[in-house]
């Protein structure tokens, strides 16, 4: 499929569109595997299906919103925020901070704009709504992404460490 980054549109879209989503969806998580991950990565089945949910869930608070990039009415990428609470006892930071949740682009229209033009879009919303300040989760092994964000300003703040809970060990006799 040939893109031209002119004929994109980013507009935000209802909660009933998520199905639509699959494809971007299915994209990112081949992404995840690709890039690797302390974790291995759930069946694409089954990680729709709690995407599904997800995505709902995030679009039925308050001040949450999904935006779609179209290209020829179909979604080539997309982009879903929430609202926290600010959440940081020991810094200082708004009541409430936007949460970039999912950012995802076709393999095909990669390195176009869009995802640039989606964090614009993004960044316009928050400003309509008086949220000060977004804040975002990246796998450390998305050096692309960890890119891609910093080129906006993003910083890291704090990193998440994961560990499955180890057996304990028989006695040795």
């Amino acid at each position: 499929m040939e893109i031209s980054s002119h004929e994109i549109r980013i507009m935000k879209a209802d909660p009933e569109r998520i199905a639509e989503l699959e494809p971007l969806w299915k994209a990112l998580l081949m992404h995840y595997q690709d890039i690797g991950s302390c974790l291995p990565c759930r069946s694409i089945d089954q990680s729709w299906a709690l995407a599904c949910l997800r995505h709902k869930e995030w679009l039925s608070e308050t001040g949450s919103f999904m935006l779609f990039a179209e290209y020829r009415d179909k979604p080539v990428g997309y982009a879903i925020v929430h609202l926290e609470e600010g959440r940081a006892i020991l810094f200082q930071t708004p009541d409430k901070v936007a949460y970039l949740e999912i950012l995802s682009v076709l393999p095909e229209a990669r390195n176009m704009g869009i995802g640039r033009a989606l964090m614009n879009a993004v960044y316009e919303e928050l400003r309509l709504s008086n949220i000060a300040a977004l804040a975002l989760d990246v796998i450390c092994t998305n050096t692309d992404a960890l890119r891609f964000y910093k080129r906006f300003g993003l910083m890291p703040w704090f990193i998440g460490m994961y560990q499955p809970i180890p057996q304990r060990q028989k006695a040795e006799q």
